[in-house]
């Protein structure tokens, strides 16, 4: 490893997994900075596009399940939001898309 310094989260990843894909990066499930069990460690898009899309396909997840389940709310904003959060994730595969090609290129 030489002079280079590793953060502990990253070497107990790379530790039980081997590699760290390209363009995601190491964080913890539970927020904790110093809980750096293997348990409490995941895989998350590295590039701030990537990200976005992920808060989006999870808030769209969440909103479907919460129909799905029956929870009180307003029906209408929650099919609003989902319809927002579709289209802003629609624009963020675009933006993936160029990013993708200008690495590629």
């Amino acid at each position: 490893m030489g002079d280079e310094l590793y953060d502990l989260d990253l070497l107990v990843w790379i530790w039980h997994n081997t590699d760290l894909p390209d363009g995601f990066t190491v964080s913890h499930r539970d927020g904790d900075q110093d809980n750096c069990s293997i348990e409490n460690l995941m895989l998350e898009p590295s590039y701030p596009v990537m990200r976005k899309q992920q808060a989006i396909i999870s808030r769209v997840s969440g909103l479907r399940q919460a129909l799905a389940d029956g929870l009180p709310g307003d029906i209408g904003q929650d099919y609003y939001e989902i319809d927002v959060m579709l289209a802003d994730l629609r624009t963020l595969e675009s933006e993936i898309a160029a990013l993708t090609e200008k690495e590629t290129a």
